[in-house]
């Protein structure tokens, strides 16, 4: 990777995003699979739905339990119908560093850029989250779980937002502990 190349005693810049100072939120992408997730686990657990009735007749009651895969199908087809949504009022957010990067004991600033074209009632709650992943084991015994070291939620206010040519910005600023 030339990015890893060039920058060997700078590892935030061996991933484009944070080289540019521009960091996307991706959720055009979370919405997208999550949609598929979902149409592919109701495509999957849609024929319960036909067997069900005739087993429940024929005395089978034990078969009604098959029907929580078409229940949980529906929960995921809200939560990708809420992720749709939620893209569509935010858009896709862009975080656009002030401060590259954010070090220890500093602060970590810049601006979010919105596709929120409307003036809003309330300011935003913009929370930071530094997580450790701890990974165990190797091949098929492997697991991950992530640790939180911290978190930092600041509340800005309508007045402080900025009105741009895409929608509105958010200025936020962190101060990182040590």
């Amino acid at each position: 990777n030339q990015l890893k190349a060039s920058n060997l005693s700078e590892p935030w810049r061996w991933d484009q995003e944070w080289a540019d100072g521009r960091v996307s939120a991706g959720a055009k992408g979370s919405m997208i699979g999550t949609a598929i997730f979902a149409v592919l686990w109701n495509l999957i657990s849609a024929p319960v739905l036909f067997f069900v009735p005739t087993e429940v007749v024929e005395g089978n009651h034990a078969a009604l339990l098959a029907l929580v895969f078409p229940a949980v199908g529906l929960l995921l087809m809200a939560w990708a119908v809420r992720a749709f949504l939620r893209w569509r009022k935010f858009g896709s957010a862009v975080f656009e560093l002030s401060t590259n990067p954010g070090v220890l004991g500093g602060h970590l600033e810049g601006q979010i850029h919105t596709n929120i074209r409307g003036a809003l009632d309330e300011g935003f709650e913009v929370s930071l989250t530094c997580t450790r992943t701890v990974t165990t084991g190797s091949g098929d015994n492997r697991s991950s779980h992530d640790d939180v070291l911290w978190q930092d939620a600041v509340v800005v206010p309508r007045g402080a937002l900025g009105l741009a040519a895409g929608g509105l910005t958010v200025p936020v600023r962190f101060t990182i502990p040590m």
